[in-house]
């Protein structure tokens, strides 16, 4: 989808058009998870939150103020609605049994996911964008409003740190 054809969605979603917004978050909606699924770590409470997260855009649209940004701009909202959704959930976490495990059927990616869950937000996001989503890093520098060499040096410093997480835990990377 090319910046002109969002610009022109935005603006037809942003009058009430509900087939322009739909459009809109068919094209950016992977993303949208994924980032979800970056910050919080379990499927289903990234499904949860990226439905808020498209609900907040929809909203919020009107706010928008440079509808080119869109897919930055809904980066950004479902980051912060996974951020405060953590918040919450940690303060619930203290007076529960623990936390519920994701269920993958494959064990060695559910280690991995687990390992990119230590990782702060700030490495998780471009990691599963490029790594999950398979986006450029210049893709991921627009979605995530860093400069190219932000991602490259966040990329780097990812890897390291997820490599070291692995290895504490003993499993071969």
């Amino acid at each position: 989808m090319n910046s002109h054809s969002v610009e022109k969605l935005v603006i037809a979603a942003s009058e009430g058009n509900r087939e322009a917004y739909a459009e809109l978050i068919g094209g950016h909606y992977k993303s949208i998870y994924l980032t979800c699924l970056a910050v919080l770590g379990y499927q289903a409470d990234a499904e949860d939150a990226a439905q808020d997260a498209v609900l907040q855009g929809f909203i919020r649209l009107r706010s928008l103020r440079d509808p080119k940004k869109f897919g930055a701009w809904m980066t950004q909202i479902a980051r912060n609605r996974c951020i405060n959704l953590s918040r919450r959930k940690r303060r619930t976490l203290k007076y529960t049994s623990g936390p519920v495990k994701a269920t993958e059927p494959d064990d060695r990616f559910e280690e991995l996911m687990q390992a990119i869950e230590d990782l702060p937000v700030e490495l998780r996001i471009p990691l599963i964008l490029y790594y999950f989503d398979g986006r450029s890093v210049r893709d991921v520098a627009d979605k995530t409003e860093m400069s190219v060499s932000n991602v490259y040096l966040k990329l780097g410093n990812a890897i390291q740190q997820l490599h070291a997480i692995l290895m504490r835990q003993g499993i071969e990377p």
